[in-house]
């Protein structure tokens, strides 16, 4: 349940469903069977060539330079082809939304950053991992901290003199990764196993977030309620009232 939450938080929009699928191809239990261990260039690169694969990434998948991902992760994808040819002979091609899809939000570079961000529980299981950052870390910043996946350092993404490379998961999808996922996970996950503290904390802690990202529903209802500039919403909790409110008292979905 976790792991595809998670993974359907880094489809945003466009791409929840065919994370989804992803995610049912590629189980979690598989994912942590002990099959990354097989490839030649340890953990890391087997999880990128599990994932790139069972999301049916060839090359043609990939939209020309400047369009979508870097040259760098379009030779990765070359790469993979080569090397797992098995991985990529599976049925029913994922049905990707490419078209509009900004470059930093490309789900080729949204799987990279899953990998980042799963590799460090494969062995002792995501919830378990999840839980532990929950109880060590109290404050929202350190626990977001957490969540993102940063691209340099693992050899994708550098970025051109000057400049800064994009995060596989930045700051702003970190944020709405806790806020959506996590925090409702281990709010419920307490009040179903009594683990009061659990409860607490995950409540603790959606009181602590600050604004996430603006939406189009966010938008149209500051736009429709509040005055220009009004200080009301100030944090993701008043945020997701204005989205309550879009989808129960105007029967919207979003």
């Amino acid at each position: 349940m976790l792991y595809e939450s998670l993974l359907k938080a880094l489809g945003y929009s466009q791409n929840q469903e065919p994370f989804l699928a992803l995610a049912s191809l590629l189980p979690w239990q598989a994912l942590a069977s002990g099959g990354h261990r097989r490839a030649p260039r340890g953990p890391k690169g087997a999880l990128r060539g599990a994932a790139s694969g069972k999301g049916r990434f060839l090359p043609s998948d990939i939209p020309e330079k400047g369009s979508g991902p870097s040259g760098d992760l379009q030779e990765h994808v070359r790469r993979l082809a080569d090397r797992w040819p098995e991985a990529l002979q599976q049925p029913a091609p994922i049905p990707w939304v490419l078209f509009r899809v900004r470059p930093e939000n490309h789900p080729l570079r949204r799987l990279l950053g899953a990998a980042v961000l799963l590799l460090p529980h494969l062995e002792h299981g995501l919830a378990t991992g999840m839980q532990a950052l929950l109880q060590e870390e109290r404050g929202c910043a350190r626990l977001t901290k957490h969540l993102r996946a940063p691209a340099p350092g693992i050899g994708y993404g550098e970025p051109r003199q000057g400049q800064r490379a994009p995060a596989f998961i930045g700051e702003g999808r970190a944020k709405d990764i806790l806020v959506n996922v996590l925090l409702p996970f281990f709010h419920a996950k307490g009040g179903i196993t009594g683990a009061a503290w659990m409860e607490a904390r995950a409540l603790e802690i959606h009181h602590q977030m600050p604004l996430l990202q603006e939406n189009a529903i966010t938008r149209e209802m500051r736009r429709q309620l509040l005055p220009a500039d009004n200080p009301l919403v100030l944090g993701a909790r008043r945020q997701q009232g204005l989205i309550h409110l879009y989808r129960t008292v105007f029967g919207r979905q979003g």
